[in-house]
């Protein structure tokens, strides 16, 4: 952790206290059904052996994003994705097809020879890691925060549905720049 400096770094307002949170589910946890051949929402991999289902949902972006973090469980968490359509297009139009895909995540698994972890003090077996999506200075890698201020946005969720799951959760968990002003009064200068 570093010492916030107002000249480098800017209040963020975690966004499902500002209506920004990306919501699947009844809202936040549903139950993953074991699936077969029939069950809505689900198919079959690539592999031929392991059972996809797939949740998706729509809703109009809110506030500026700065840092994404999916929240889903092990083991049946495979990727979440957030897309973005042009504000011309209608809520229940915007899919995957016609939006813009502005953050990804997967568990990435420690002792696994993954080169994200590779390495690491994560790269132990057992240990599962979810990477957050981040936007901020391109002198620092980064594309500039997403405007998601009435945005048609489409999402997607994956678990493995070999086997049930009950509890799952599927919700992107933002932080973000208001455009009003208003600072998370929970967030103190050294835990932002």
């Amino acid at each position: 952790m570093q010492p916030f400096d107002p000249t480098y770094h800017a209040p963020l307002t975690l966004g499902e206290s500002v209506g920004a949170a990306l919501l699947l589910g009844s809202p936040w946890e549903y139950d993953v059904p074991q699936c077969a051949a029939g069950v809505a929402g689900c198919s079959l991999a690539a592999d031929g052996r392991t059972w996809l289902h797939t949740l998706v949902g729509r809703q109009v972006g809110r506030h500026t994003f700065v840092a994404n973090n999916f929240h889903c469980h092990a083991p049946s968490c495979l990727e979440m994705r957030v897309y973005a359509c042009d504000r011309a297009t209608p809520l229940e139009a915007c899919d995957a097809t016609n939006g813009e895909l502005i953050c990804r995540t997967a568990p990435v698994y420690g002792g696994a020879a993954d080169p994200t972890l590779n390495g690491t003090r994560f790269d132990e077996p057992g240990y599962i890691a979810i990477a957050d999506c981040m936007w901020g200075d391109a002198k620092y890698g980064l594309e500039p925060p997403v405007e998601m201020e009435g945005l048609p946005l489409h999402l997607v969720k994956v678990s493995n549905a070999t086997n049930g799951h009950y509890g799952e959760m599927a919700g992107g968990q933002p932080w973000v720049l208001t455009t009003d002003g208003v600072v998370n009064p929970d967030c103190s200068v050294d835990q932002c």
